[in-house]
């Protein structure tokens, strides 16, 4: 896959800040990074659980949902995707029953999952002189999504979109590292994005991908686990050990043995993900708000 070295997505390593009234995570994300191979000779296996939201509710289950938005970043690399993170708790016995997680891909990336503004030959030939060229890739000048029009600039072979929102200039990654704009970011899916030409004009479209729709991690992954069996480690943890963990990197509760997996709560996970730790930051953040009676009671009226 080809990785682009985009230093303007450094600056996504920043933790996010909330635009409305969900709190502001207490870490920022981990960078995707080839696992660490195990001392054992066999991967752990991994439980795909068919959990069904619905059926738990039409056999009486009263769930209560929260959701948070952050970017796959921990160290300042690999900053790949935007993150949405649901959990729902049962009411009566507060455990969490179901995590619930997307991967929006970004216009363009340091590394990762390469960016969807990256243009072919066909798109590049149907922008004219609408492209920016960034190192050794060509990425549209300007591009509309969900009423937002984003222009960008390029500087020391990094480039910088930005808009007008909410009546102030923001950057795309400084906005979609917030919960409004997080909200915004995977609310746009539903429709594709339109490249602009010199006149201001849509002369192609773009659907967003997911991590999911590009099945991310399947075919490349050094290791059975794959990168969708790590996330499911990941949820499985929880649905068994719950959220009493401190996040990550503020105490040792989430750490990384000998053997390249991750400890949590002195639990061996079987994950080999670097962004592991991004994860569970998410998942504690939305239970969280889940304790304190800001969730919402599913199904949402």
């Amino acid at each position: 896959m080809k990785k682009n070295s985009i230093a303007l997505f450094l600056l996504a390593g920043l933790m996010m800040t909330a635009c409305s009234s969900t709190p502001a995570p207490t870490s920022a994300p981990t960078p995707e990074t080839t696992p660490a191979p195990t001392s054992t000779s066999e991967a752990p296996a991994v439980e795909y659980r068919n959990i069904e939201i619905e059926k738990l509710a039409a056999e009486g289950m009263k769930m209560s949902f929260a959701t948070v938005y952050g970017i796959y970043n921990q160290e300042g690399d690999a900053v790949d995707s935007s993150i949405q993170t649901t959990v729902y708790v049962n009411d009566e016995t507060q455990e969490v029953v179901y995590i619930d997680i997307e991967e929006a891909l970004l216009p363009v990336t340091a590394a990762g999952a390469e960016g969807w503004a990256v243009l072919t030959d066909e798109s590049a030939a149907a922008l004219g002189d609408a492209i920016l060229t960034v190192g050794e890739i060509q990425v549209p000048a300007a591009f509309e999504l969900n009423g937002l029009v984003w222009t960008g600039t390029v500087q020391n072979d990094q480039v910088t979109y930005t808009s007008a929102v909410n009546g102030a200039d923001m950057e795309f990654m400084e906005y979609i590292t917030t919960q409004e704009g997080g909200a915004w970011y995977h609310a746009s899916l539903a429709q594709p994005a339109r490249l602009l030409d010199s006149e201001g004009k849509p002369v192609v479209e773009i659907k967003i991908g997911t991590k999911a729709s590009i099945e991310h991690g399947v075919g490349f992954w050094p290791s059975p686990i794959t990168f969708p069996g790590n996330i499911e480690l990941i949820k499985n943890y929880v649905y068994d050990h719950g959220t009493n963990y401190g996040t990550y990197p503020e105490n040792t509760d989430i750490a990384k043995n000998e053997a390249g997996e991750w400890v949590v709560a002195d639990v061996t996970t079987g994950a080999t993900l670097a962004g592991t730790p991004n994860y569970l930051n998410l998942i504690k953040q939305a239970s969280e708000l889940i304790a304190a009676g800001q969730g919402m009671a599913y199904p949402a009226e």
